[in-house]
């Protein structure tokens, strides 16, 4: 580890923090824990683009009573950035109660407006947003045509996966998905983005916007780690009718493949496809 953390002594006081870095994880970024009465976890992050969007969205959660690590700011340090937060510790929770209190808060904020007002990242990958009354263009925008565009450019996809993927959002306007209320939503929801603690589940790694709570759902279904039997409850409890989701769930999922196909590469082709033509009928 190249990076002192030593000034977050000096800038947190009350913590006593001993200025001795554990490493945690490595994931897109390389992560530490600073032990100490309130310990801190810092992720070192190389891009500050990504270090401003994620502590905006923490501190956007955060400051409306969302369970996600309190953001305490972010600093630039020998070429990196230094993001510190509240360490959360894993612990025994309910599952199924957790999954339910924490995202009935979550899509119980709402817009006016489809989309976000900055633009962020969902893994490594920009991230663009507007806002906008129209779900569709928004869908369509930031979510799909940005991907399609990169899997082209990349030789992944051909060019006429733009027209297949706009005959599935003429599909998706017949169910009226787009009649709700946007709803603010985790954005890249899969079990390796929430620590379950005796506090219930918290969210971390947002990507963040106000889409359809359904986006989450067909996320969380896509690689498991979740009470999955939960969903229509939760649906229901928010208002909304979860009569039809289990058959929207692979239209919720073309998103996150198309930005696994950009991250990861073919492996996730023939799951895409698979989703797509569901729909082709």
């Amino acid at each position: 580890m190249s990076i002192n953390f030593s000034f977050l002594i000096e800038k947190f006081p009350s913590n006593n923090l001993t200025g001795k870095a554990k490493f945690l994880a490595q994931g897109l970024f390389s992560i530490y824990l600073l032990e100490g009465d309130k310990p801190i976890v810092v992720k070192l992050i190389t891009n500050q683009e990504i270090a401003q969007s994620e502590f905006f969205s923490l501190q956007y959660f955060f400051e409306r009573g969302i369970l996600v690590p309190k953001p305490y700011g972010y600093w630039e340090v020998s070429g990196k950035w230094v993001l510190a937060m509240e360490f959360i510790s894993s612990g025994a929770c309910s599952k199924e109660k957790s999954f339910l209190e924490s995202l009935t808060k979550l899509y119980s904020i709402q817009s006016k407006k489809w989309g976000w007002e900055i633009n962020n990242f969902i893994g490594s990958l920009p991230q663009p947003n507007i806002q906008t009354e129209d779900f569709f263009e928004y869908f369509w925008k930031t979510r799909f045509l940005p991907q399609l565009n990169l899997a082209v450019k990349k030789n992944l996809l051909k060019e006429s996966y733009k027209t297949r993927l706009e005959l599935l959002l003429k599909k998706a306007e017949t169910w009226g998905i787009h009649k709700i209320q946007p709803r603010l939503i985790h954005g890249d929801l899969w079990s390796g983005n929430i620590i379950w603690s005796n506090r219930g589940m918290y969210l971390i790694d947002l990507s963040p916007a106000y889409g359809h709570p359904e986006q989450d759902l067909g996320m969380a279904n896509l690689f498991g780690g979740f009470p999955t039997s939960q969903m229509p409850k939760l649906l229901e409890t928010i208002g909304l009718d979860p009569y039809g989701y289990l058959e929207r769930i692979s239209f919720w999922q073309v998103y996150p493949l198309l930005v696994h196909v950009n991250l990861f590469g073919s492996s996730y082709l023939a799951q895409l496809e698979n989703c797509i033509r569901k729909y082709d009928k």
